[in-house]
């Protein structure tokens, strides 16, 4: 049920349209990447649409784009003040088919951006945008993204800058993707000692005195 109403008073008129709310039947959702890609790669990027009732939507119409943008490390600013310019563009675009458990899968070949140096280490990440139409015509979107880069994995540690050694037995590390998943990974940690300055100067809390 549509319709179009009409409101006008002294200084002028407009026109606005008024729909029946329409229940939605089925949602979009699209995964989490776990596995680990490089740029270059060819990455296949995995979705469903489900019913409320938790029916598959299979038959349905897949629409989809991807778009590529880029991230860098926060030290690349702090080391040299700027960061790399790198445009927001579309890399891939088709349409895909939901089969019979509701699933669907997006590829695309992840191009980096070539202007971007490699030594400032960016992350370039692809949003998926997908709108699924079933049979009935009923139309729902979903988004995903995946982060690829030249390196594969972030690793971090969790300490704070000064650390008491009899009160410390580990170390925790995490291991992640770039897209925030965990890997199994073998981690190796090495502790050096610093070398100790002979004279430790501070700075002078108040003016020389003179005397």
């Amino acid at each position: 049920l549509t319709g179009q109403m009409h409101l006008q008073n002294e200084s002028g008129s407009a026109y606005f349209s008024v729909e029946e709310y329409k229940r939605p039947h089925f949602e979009v959702v699209v995964d989490p990447v776990k596995e680990t890609f490089r740029v270059n790669d060819s990455v296949n990027v995995i979705g469903h649409a489900r019913s409320f009732s938790g029916a598959a939507v299979d038959g349905a119409q897949v629409r989809y784009r991807v778009v590529r943008s880029a991230r860098f490390p926060w030290w690349w600013w702090c080391w040299y003040g700027y960061y790399p310019q790198s445009s927001t563009i579309e890399v891939s675009n088709g349409i895909a088919m939901t089969d019979d458990t509701g699933g669907f899968v997006i590829p695309f070949k992840a191009i980096p951006d070539k202007a971007v140096p490699k030594a400032s280490q960016p992350v370039f990440t692809y949003t998926i945008y997908t709108d699924i139409t079933d049979i009935t015509g009923e139309t729902h979107s979903g988004t995903g993204w995946c982060s690829v880069g030249y390196n594969t994995i972030e690793v971090s540690a969790y300490l704070p800058e000064m650390v008491e050694k009899s009160s410390k037995d580990s170390i925790d590390v995490m291991v992640n993707n770039l897209n925030g998943q965990p890997v199994p990974s073998d981690v190796e940690i090495t502790i050096h000692k610093l070398n100790e300055p002979d004279v430790v100067f501070r700075n002078r809390e108040w003016s020389r005195p003179d005397q």
